[in-house]
């Protein structure tokens, strides 16, 4: 019997469209023996992800993903095996999430200023609490 893993998932705590506990149990419903929940800046939903897929059968890797810029491009680091209990990640990760909302607060400005009218309270309200993204 073939196995298959996905070890870059996003939930809700970044800009995924299901709870952890409901990225576990699709997966498990696809059949996955094990993903890595790797949500933006955030580790926020790796227990709750463990514990379900505990009770599911599926192997979840503890990860996040880290934006960088080299050369002026976009980079995107995949962390795996990460102790999401680290105070010292945490911090780091408060950090990130920071510079991700100050990039945001510049992004609704220059759309306002394009004649797009948005409020960063509508941003905040749409990412609910998680790491702000582009899709929010």
């Amino acid at each position: 019997m073939d196995k298959y893993v996905d070890l870059h998932m996003h939930s809700t705590c970044s800009d995924g469209t299901f709870t952890p506990e409901e990225v576990v149990r699709r997966a498990a419903e696809l059949g996955l023996v094990a993903i890595g929940l790797t949500d933006h800046d955030s580790v926020e939903g790796v227990s709750t992800a463990q514990a379900v897929g505990r009770e599911v059968g599926v192997d979840v890797v503890p990860g996040t993903e880290l934006s960088a810029q080299f050369d002026e491009k976009d980079i995107h680091i995949l962390a795996y095996f990460i102790d999401p209990e680290d105070p010292d990640l945490a911090n780091c990760l408060t950090q990130f999430r920071e510079a991700r909302l100050r990039r945001a607060e510049e992004m609704v400005r220059k759309l306002n200023q394009m004649g797009i009218r948005v409020r960063m309270e509508q941003v905040l309200a749409k990412a609910e609490g998680a790491a702000i993204g582009r899709p929010h």
